[in-house]
């Protein structure tokens, strides 16, 4: 009898006890190679409904900028549905799919990025998010309207404004693997001081 009563007790709490599976804080890290110079100040983001979120952060090592997005891992079409408002072309790795159905987390906010020749160019209102393949691999959309993302025969890029004024650059985007976007940065040159 006592056994029943310990088996009973158990089940009661495994029963009550709240799911602590899929709700942890994970480093999510996208990856823009060719890069002289990268930041990324966020101005929004959106999360799937009970996950985790502890903030993005841009950093830079080298020639390559990543963003870290400290969140959980649950895909919703409530969170695609959040970048697609916000972007009228998008850019994929791992998927040949134009639009995400369902996204882990989504941010948006402006991408500076510095080219070789030491011109910055700066782009607003780029959202990027994490969704997840069917084969089993997390993967990263990046999306802006259409007044800063282009497209010619399937080829997309970013049409950037300039930080200084001077004049802006294209960066086309290229994909590489679950999680890194290898970029082209084409911007003007920095104004001489030699007048």
């Amino acid at each position: 009898m006592k056994r029943l009563y310990l088996f009973a007790a158990i089940m009661i709490l495994f029963l009550c006890a709240p799911p602590v599976f899929g709700t942890s804080v994970h480093d999510n890290n996208v990856y823009f190679t060719g890069v002289h110079g990268f930041r990324f100040r966020m101005t929004g983001y959106h999360i799937t409904d009970g996950q985790p979120w502890d903030g993005a952060h841009s950093h830079r090592d080298g020639h390559t900028g990543y963003i870290t997005v400290r969140a959980g891992r649950h895909g919703s079409e409530d969170v695609a549905s959040w970048f697609k408002d916000r972007a009228d072309l998008a850019v994929a790795t791992r998927t040949s799919v134009h639009w995400p159905d369902k996204l882990n987390f989504a941010i948006h906010g402006d991408l500076e990025i510095t080219g070789p020749n030491g011109g910055s160019a700066l782009c607003k209102g780029v959202a990027i998010g994490q969704g997840h393949t069917w084969s089993g691999y997390n993967n990263w959309w990046i999306g802006a309207r259409s007044d800063v993302m282009k497209e010619v025969d399937g080829n997309r890029w970013l049409e950037c404004k300039s930080r200084d004024g001077h004049c802006g650059g294209l960066i086309l985007i290229y994909t590489d693997g679950s999680d890194t976007f290898p970029l082209r940065v084409h911007t003007c040159p920095p104004p001489s001081n030699n007048r």
